[in-house]
């Protein structure tokens, strides 16, 4: 068969492959290996998986592929290089990327457990491009809602009101609750304008409550919706966090937060039992590599759970 135009510009080893609507691109081993690793693989497994398929259909002439035919090789060579459990979830993972629903991923949990950093190379590895931190939905609000009127807004979640700096837990978790309601209206935005326009997205931050109503988008069936509360189990790795920030990020404040440490605990632990009260997974970020497994696991299985929960 002569090369086509598009085929001329490339070497004659070029393997393209067709998407659904039949267009072609050249095949990348980067590609390939992203969609390998939320089975939980090490990138750099993934990435030696990519190269074996890449070399097996080289080695069978294949110069053109479907992307549907491209997983399914992946799929045999996976089984064979990492077990059948690990091609399972990829297979699993190649349905939920093929449907039409979006996958939002909301990662709560008090100050200093992590979220940012788990949101970051979660998005990483699920190859989702737009994560949203709830403090820029808070500073968005706080530009167009005076102080008098949620001053909630306008201190951290984990303070108390300036005039009652010995005020009780109870008063500074009420104050968080509020904090956290006022700033829900702006994520149920997000998540509303994310289903429309059918993209994925991370949302994390303080503000993602386990049960928190984040309106009618959130509860259809029109998207994959994954609550998550990230927690530290551990009083000297919680404080490691808010040390880490002093090192690597100077626009932050860690003292504020190691003089609050107690009151964040307390936080956490009420947030704990909220999600054992709500079913929502709750995951210890003290080893981030063992978190981001477990994390990557529970949005494939939810995702999984919700396609199949469509089929007739």
């Amino acid at each position: 068969m002569p090369l086509s135009r598009f085929e001329s510009h490339f070497p004659s080893d070029t393997i393209l492959v067709a998407d659904r609507s039949g267009s072609e691109q050249p095949f990348s081993r980067g590609l390939l290996a992203s969609s390998i690793m939320p089975t939980g693989l090490t990138p750099g497994s993934a990435h030696l998986i990519a190269s074996e398929v890449a070399a097996e259909l080289r080695r069978d002439g294949i110069r053109r592929i479907t992307s549907i035919e491209l997983s399914q090789v992946a799929s045999l060579v996976i089984s064979r290089m990492a077990g059948e459990p690990i091609a399972a979830r990829y297979d699993a993972w190649c349905r939920v990327t093929r449907s039409t629903k979006p996958i939002i991923v909301l990662l709560g949990g008090a100050s200093g457990t992590g979220k940012s950093t788990i949101a970051t190379r979660l998005a990483s590895r699920l190859s989702i491009t737009r994560v949203i931190p709830t403090d820029a939905v808070r500073e968005v609000m706080r530009a167009f809602v005076p102080k008098s009127l949620v001053p909630e807004l306008h201190r951290s979640s984990f303070e108390p009101p300036p005039e009652l700096q010995s005020a009780p837990f109870e008063t500074i978790y009420e104050g968080f609750r509020r904090q956290c309601n006022a700033v829900a209206s702006g994520v149920a935005s997000v998540v509303s304008r994310m289903v429309t326009e059918r993209e994925d997205a991370i949302i994390e931050g303080v503000h993602v409550l386990p049960g928190l109503d984040l309106g009618p988008a959130a509860a259809s069936s029109a998207a994959v919706v994954v609550p998550i509360l990230i927690t530290v189990g551990d009083e000297a790795a919680h404080r490691a966090h808010f040390m880490h920030r002093l090192e690597t990020h100077h626009g932050r404040e860690p003292h504020r937060y190691l003089e609050r440490l107690a009151t964040i605990r307390e936080i956490d632990r009420r947030l704990r039992a909220e999600a054992r009260e709500h079913k929502v997974p709750v995951v210890d970020s003290t080893y981030l590599d063992d978190a981001l497994h477990r994390i990557v696991q529970i949005v494939v299985d939810r995702a999984e759970l919700s396609l199949t929960s469509d089929s007739p």
